[in-house]
């Protein structure tokens, strides 16, 4: 009857803390209320006009829905989605482009279910960049399962696998264990990004962090992949996307190139400007990431005997920024050089260095004595095809005399 109360069962006896609940109204299937991850409880009693306002009351442990003091605008068809074991798989990748390059951040998904929700987010204010909504008149009241992660499960296989260590996975929600003082701007908040609603189709907002994005971002419709052009120093850090069932975090780190000469020094400057008692980082070297040096405020660690000792008494570190010098450079030393944190294994910085050795392994003050050398030869040579030619000349005049007199 008008006025009464009725409570709508969930069918559910308790909820789990992965357990997630939906109530949905009318033939658009319009969420009223929901119970997400952890008894978290919410209710949009203002859609629709109100007619739901201060009505709606759910139950923490079945999440069955009570619809209080009802009228006829409260008539129609309820649906619950009961989505049990909900996943949320947290991956944490590390990429590394040259400056001008593009590169494509993939979400994983080989395409997106009508309540699919994407959105990017870029930097330590995870200032919003892209998103996508999927939008459907249709309700869906399918369970999720472990077959919805198996785009991702194909796309990083080896981080799943435990087979990287550049690649660290958290399931549940949890974040990684470990020192989380020097870079936790990464890892604050990864929850709160549950609770986020996202509105309109799809939206590039690249004209935020001073339109730094502007005209080089493109968002895959079908995948929610993000893809990023002309990439320039201002685009390295870390990008989070967030959907329903998976959270990425990329790094991308921006290869900056060094070109010195054979014998010279360079330092490969880690951009800190103090490092605190608790922090540790460390250098690697080649496409095994090796590590040739390590740093934290309890011991410095130079490793300089690894690969056949070419690294043996050229490195030296800065202890107050990790700063990475390395004298004496041959052409063994080419090659890409990594700044890590050392709990994580993510790149911080990378750098790409390439070594001349057109001076053919001189010295600066060899070079110098070879170049002033050759220009003495030439100058030599100059004198002596002038003086040359001079005599010649004159030969061939003294000739055509001693032809008139006779």
């Amino acid at each position: 009857m008008e006025g009464d109360s009725v409570t709508l069962d969930s069918g559910l006896t308790e909820m789990k803390d992965d357990d997630q609940i939906q109530w949905r109204f009318g033939t658009e299937g319009t969420l009223i209320a929901e119970i997400k991850r952890f008894n978290r409880f919410t209710v949009y009693d203002d859609d629709l006009d109100g007619r739901f306002r201060d009505r709606l009351k759910m139950d923490n442990q079945t999440g069955s829905l009570t619809i209080t003091d009802i009228t006829t605008e409260h008539t129609g068809e309820y649906r619950v989605n009961t989505v049990e074991h909900y996943f949320s798989i947290t991956v944490y990748v590390e990429i590394s482009v040259m400056e001008g390059d593009s590169v494509t951040l993939k979400t994983g998904l080989t395409k997106m279910k009508d309540v699919d929700q994407i959105q990017w987010r870029f930097g330590n204010e995870r200032t919003v960049i892209a998103e996508l909504k999927k939008q459907s008149n249709r309700i869906n009241d399918d369970v999720i399962d472990d077959d919805v992660l198996d785009g991702v499960d194909d796309l990083y296989d080896d981080v799943l696998d435990g087979e990287d260590n550049l690649y660290d996975v958290v399931l549940d929600g949890d974040v990684l264990d470990g020192d989380d003082n020097l870079y936790d701007d990464v890892l604050d908040g990864d929850d709160d990004l549950h609770d986020v609603v996202l509105d309109g189709d799809d939206n590039l907002d690249d004209d935020v962090l001073d339109g730094r994005f502007r005209d080089r971002l493109k968002l895959d419709n079908q995948t929610g992949s993000l893809t990023i052009t002309n990439i320039t120093t201002e685009h390295a850090g870390v990008y989070n996307v967030y959907n329903n069932h998976v959270n990425i975090h990329f790094v991308l780190a921006l290869y900056v190139e060094i070109s010195v000469m054979e014998g010279d020094s360079v330092t490969l400057n880690s951009s800190l400007t103090g490092m605190e008692y608790d922090h540790q980082i460390q250098w690697r070297f080649g496409t095994e990431c090796t590590l040739i040096a390590e740093i934290n405020k309890r011991f410095n660690r130079i490793t300089d005997d690894v690969l056949d000792g070419r690294f043996r008494d050229r490195l030296k570190l800065d202890n107050q920024t990790g700063s990475l010098t390395i004298t004496d450079i041959t052409t063994e030393h080419a090659g890409d050089y990594k700044l890590q944190n050392a709990n994580w294994k993510i790149s911080l910085k990378a750098f790409r260095v390439s070594v001349s050795d057109s001076v053919h392994c001189c010295g600066r003050t060899e070079a110098v004595i070879r170049l002033v050398l050759s220009a003495l030869v030439g100058v030599a040579t100059v004198i002596i095809l002038v003086y040359d030619i001079r005599s010649r000349r004159a030969e061939r005049d003294r000739a055509q005399i001693h032809t008139s007199e006779i």
